[in-house]
């Protein structure tokens, strides 16, 4: 097998007029993503024998995958996932098994968002790939010697990109590739190198994302290059940061390309070279994702904005942050990638997603653009078709509606850099989800209540904390008034900010709508569809959250009149528009318990409750619940999460023989309508 080798993407050209620079003006990361992964979807060579490559540029094709890969992740394009597949599809077809390290990360990045990332074809070929390379002559180290016959921090840079791929398949020779990283960057240095600060960061990312950055000596054998002497993995972050150009000066915020900060005799600039940033963010980003007491969180900001400043508002990247030299798709395809990785890190100013026109402060401004897009898919236009809908498509799922109003509302009427302001999981990282969904499952009670109650006169408030009980039966002609209540009374209250549900009128003294009331707390988007046999849609939304338990609150009161004499049977369902919480996004249908009225009985209203162990909400302590509680077996710090998925029965924030006991205790037991 002979290993193909190439020079990284561009070599650095003479730059003329460094001081008359062309400014751009940097988008926000949001745009910037949007404007460089578009063009890349825009002019990927889509039919033909080159489908899936870039012109001119068909063996950078790995690269630019990767960042589309990431630009989906970060902002949720599907169309940039069809394009990155159709690339891996290219490397697939003209590799032949053979791949370069970037276009194995770019494998593995489209194994990550595929529909079943343990097995799909991306993963299969590349476990096949370090397995024939594993089985080949000479092994992993045969084909690994073969990079020393280019420069140093171009062998790292494409055995970096293979250390990341090859523990993301677990390939049994993954150590082997890992040591070989550190080997090679011990032979970097100004003398011998082409891009000593890139290989830097490229190899403290690889690193710092497949293992500990540690004692370990770079070069122990003292055989390397000076600059390694009695250096560490451990030391590599902060190598990383003395490589930066410093506040106030030219580029600030860059890096420079060389260890002496020099242009190495040439009339070259001395930094603010697009790729030596990205890779050099890169690891910055992953250094701190491995040990977050790192104190490198200026640097990684100032990087953020530098990079910035080198994407160009149609989407373009030059080989320069200023806009000069060459123009690549490889350097759109590198820099969204590290831009991607900054806002699914959490290092992006994201609470200013909120500050919709732009002046620095959550008010009115911002709420009516907001609520040009409310209900709308996120590729539409709001206001007359000036407002792109997906910048208030804040949790990410691709409409503008009450999820995206709950995260909205922490930062009503507050500055951009409130520390209070939260952020949806999708905007984040993954943590937000991880603890609302596990609440969801380890709950023995639902999240929020809504309760329907019937009545001659309407209630005096909307608050209240215990509500007034329902007439059962109309007499003909009689007038008579529908209400909607809800509490948030789940194990994490932090009020409601969007209700909406449908009021099924039975047939039997439902009567004609007269008049929809909404009082004085939802009043943000009311709505009400009256229908002969419902109402579609009731609610209303607040800016200000409403209804933590013990106090319920009004959502809309319906003045009825009864056609005939009988029985109400009028009961609330789900409604299309949802229910969500402020900080907490929309709520599952599975967590809202509908009761009152004439409404059928289910498994988890108040009549119902979920047994003790019932940790899969069936109302049935069975081998199910079992299973859960199993897979959480010895579990240990179950304050958070939920409890441990609601397997810590008895709260003593382990999972452990007491918890199976009181699972024991109610074995069998059935709350089931059935059961009754």
């Amino acid at each position: 097998m002979v290993r193909k080798c190439r020079t990284v993407v561009a070599g650095f050209f003479l730059l003329v007029a460094i001081a008359n620079q062309v400014c751009f003006g940097a988008l926000s990361i949001s745009d910037a993503i949007n404007a460089c992964a578009d063009r890349l979807d825009e002019q990927q060579i889509k039919t033909g024998g080159n489908a899936g490559s870039w012109p001119l540029e068909a063996g950078y094709t790995g690269s630019i995958v990767a960042g589309l890969v990431g630009a989906y992740e970060a902002e949720g394009d599907v169309n940039w996932k069809v394009s990155a597949e159709l690339g891996g599809d290219y490397i697939l077809a003209f590799a032949k098994g053979n791949f370069y390290g970037d276009e194995a990360f770019a494998l593995s990045r489209l194994s990550q968002v595929s529909d079943s990332p343990s097995a799909n074809i991306w993963r299969t070929v590349l476990g096949d790939f370090y397995f024939n390379v594993t089985n080949g002559e000479g092994g992993t180290g045969g084909y690994i010697s073969q990079f020393s016959s280019i420069e140093p921090s171009t062998a790292v840079f494409y055995i970096a990109n293979h250390v990341v791929a090859a523990y993301y398949v677990s390939t049994t020779d993954r150590l082997t590739w890992r040591q070989a990283l550190i080997n090679y960057l011990a032979k970097v240095d100004d003398s011998s190198s082409a891009f000593s600060v890139l290989a830097l960061g490229v190899a403290t990312w690889a690193l710092a994302s497949t293992g500990p950055l540690d004692n370990t000596l770079i070069d122990p054998s003292g055989a390397g290059a000076p600059y390694w002497s009695g250096k560490r993995l451990r030391d590599l972050p902060g190598l990383l940061v003395t490589h930066q150009v410093p506040a106030g000066e030219l580029y600030a915020g860059s890096f420079y390309w060389r260890f002496d900060h020099t242009s190495g005799g040439s009339d070259d600039a001395a930094s603010g070279y697009t790729e030596d940033s990205v890779f050099a963010s890169l690891g910055l980003v992953a250094a701190a994702a491995a040990d977050p007491a790192l104190d490198i969180d200026d640097s990684i900001h100032a990087a953020r904005e530098a990079l910035l400043e080198g994407v160009d508002s149609d989407g373009t990247v030059s080989e320069h942050l200023s806009g000069l030299g060459a123009v690549y798709y490889a350097y759109a395809g590198e820099m969204v990638n590290v831009l991607s990785e900054l806002v699914l890190s959490g290092w992006v100013p994201d609470v200013c997603i909120y500050d919709l026109d732009d002046d620095d402060f959550i008010g009115p401004g911002d709420f009516s653009l907001f609520a040009c897009c409310w209900l709308h898919l996120a590729g539409d236009y709001g206001c007359s078709g000036l407002f792109p809908c997906v910048d208030s498509d804040f949790d990410c799922d691709g409409l503008v509606g009450p999820g995206d109003l709950s995260w909205f509302a922490t930062g009503w009427l507050k500055p951009c850099d409130d520390p209070s302001i939260l952020l949806p999981p999708c905007r984040s990282g993954a943590m937000g989800s991880a603890i609302v969904a596990a609440q969801s499952l380890g709950s023995s009670t639902p999240d929020v209540r809504l309760h329907l109650v019937t009545l001659l006169s309407p209630s005096p408030s909307d608050m209240m904390e215990t509500l007034p009980s329902s007439v059962r039966s109309m007499s003909e002609g009689q007038d008579y008034f529908i209400e909607v209540w809800t509490s948030d009374v789940g194990q994490r209250n932090t009020g409601l900010t969007s209700v909406y549900a449908d009021v099924i009128l039975g047939s039997s003294g439902a009567g004609s709508v007269r008049s929809i009331s909404h009082g004085d707390i939802f009043t943000v988007f009311p709505s009400g569809t009256v229908h002969p046999d419902r109402i579609d849609e009731l609610g209303g939304s607040s800016l200000t959250a409403a209804g933590i338990e013990p106090c319920w609150v009004r959502v809309a009161t319906v003045e009825m009149h009864a056609e005939a004499s009988g029985p109400v049977a009028c009961y609330l369902a789900q409604s299309s528009t949802r229910v969500a919480a402020l900080g907490r996004g929309l709520i599952p249908w599975s967590e809202v318990s509908l009761s009152g009225g004439g409404a059928p009985p289910v498994c988890g209203d108040p009549d119902h409750p979920y047994p003790i162990g019932d940790l899969d909400h069936d109302c049935y302590v069975s081998w199910p619940d079992m299973g859960v509680a199993a897979f959480h077996w010895l579990e240990t710090g179950c304050v958070d999460f939920g409890r441990c998925a609601g397997v810590d029965l008895d709260v003593n924030d382990n999972v452990d023989l007491g918890d199976f006991c009181l699972l024991a205790d109610h074995w069998l037991e059935c709350s089931l309508p059935v059961c009754d």
